[in-house]
């Protein structure tokens, strides 16, 4: 955690990594999928366009204002071009989680599917590489 003057940030050291910001949004968005309980349902859960232009817009007001500028034409083309990006990211965020619920199923005590778990995240890696990695 590190306090300033004018703000608190809360920094998760556990599993921090040196990554785009867009891995850890691709992380954030996958998370409003029900994946603790082995039930995410992609296509319905994984937040809209829309709902993820509110989430980027508040974001990008507090880390980068520049990038939304009044009356600006080409913000949605930005937005959807970010979208894409974080998209993509997905894939990281599925197979972080995949690899580290299989390294938990031999070394956790704690009684969880923690292989039903990693197969669920593949789910997740295959569903967002054919939407967002389609190749011709």
């Amino acid at each position: 955690m590190t306090i300033t003057q004018d703000s608190l940030k809360v920094i998760d050291f556990e599993y921090a990594g040196l990554n785009p910001r867009a891995v850890d949004l691709a992380n954030t968005f996958c998370e409003h999928c029900d994946m603790n309980n082995l039930k995410a349902q992609y296509e319905t859960q994984y937040p809209t366009d829309e709902e993820q232009n509110v989430f980027l817009e508040a974001y990008l007001q507090e880390t980068k204002p520049e990038f939304l500028k009044p009356n600006d034409n080409d913000k949605s083309k930005r937005l959807a071009t970010l979208r894409h990006e974080i998209g993509k990211y997905t894939l990281v965020s599925h197979m972080g989680w995949a690899i580290w619920a299989i390294c938990q199923h031999f070394i956790c005590t704690i009684e969880f599917d923690y292989l039903g778990y990693a197969r669920h995240r593949m789910d997740g890696y295959r569903y967002f590489k054919q939407k967002y990695w389609q190749t011709e």
